[in-house]
């Protein structure tokens, strides 16, 4: 899946997190929280062909000048280490620019639980779209 489709997935269960815990816009964690996803989708779509078009092009332009061809499998083993070695970096590098505080994360659960509980179950029709 490419990484803009994860982070526009993903950017409303932020917004929830924010909303839910009640915190401002100007407070460090939410300015990291978001940061944070749009940094990893870029990061993380590094350790498999499936992250994005550029990885295919990658292995496309590889083959034409080298004639060397890499494997899904081959791809993987260069490109999980190095994504996880940038998770890493990227959360410390986070952390060293935006200082965030203790965030109420009971609080937050405790909303969305809440928020959950009144959608009520799922109707025969959501159930088939799954």
């Amino acid at each position: 899946m490419p990484s803009h489709a994860v982070a526009a997935l993903l950017l409303p269960v932020l917004v929830s997190i924010i909303q839910a815990g009640e915190i401002g816009q100007e407070r460090k964690f939410a300015v990291a929280i978001f940061l944070a996803l749009t940094y990893s989708t870029s990061v993380g779509s590094i350790g498999s062909l499936l992250g994005g078009a550029r990885n295919i092009l990658a292995i496309g332009l590889l083959e034409t000048v080298t004639g060397t061809s890499l494997s899904f499998l081959d791809w993987m083993i260069a490109g999980v280490p190095i994504a996880l070695v940038l998770t890493v970096l990227t959360f410390f590098t986070l952390k060293l620019v935006y200082p965030w505080e203790e965030i109420d994360t009971q609080k937050i659960r405790n909303k969305l639980q809440e928020e959950v509980g009144e959608m009520g179950s799922m109707s025969r029709g959501k159930r088939k779209l799954e």
